[in-house]
């Protein structure tokens, strides 16, 4: 591994943590969101965050890195059931 990487949580460990259960893959999820959050990837953070469902978590990553307007995205597809269509325009 790469000096920089090493012992770094990645997607794919994120993933083989829901064999742990719910709580197992969340913790793992929060824990890469801040790793990724730290390394200058807020899009990657927030993506984390909202596979949690803390959408209030996402944009404040979003927030801080100076991306506004997704944060307000974010939290505007707060309350949107699954299947769900809105009205987001990229």
């Amino acid at each position: 591994m790469a000096a920089g990487v090493e012992g770094m949580l990645n997607a794919d460990v994120v993933a083989l943590a829901g064999a742990g259960g719910r709580h197992v893959w969340e913790a793992a999820a929060r824990a890469y969101a801040v790793q990724m959050a730290a390394a200058g990837c807020p899009a990657e953070a927030a993506l984390a965050l909202v596979s949690v469902g803390d959408r209030e978590a996402a944009a404040g990553v979003y927030r801080q890195a100076g991306m506004v307007w997704e944060a307000q995205k974010v939290l505007e597809g707060a309350g949107r059931g699954a299947g769900e269509q809105g009205s987001l325009q990229v």
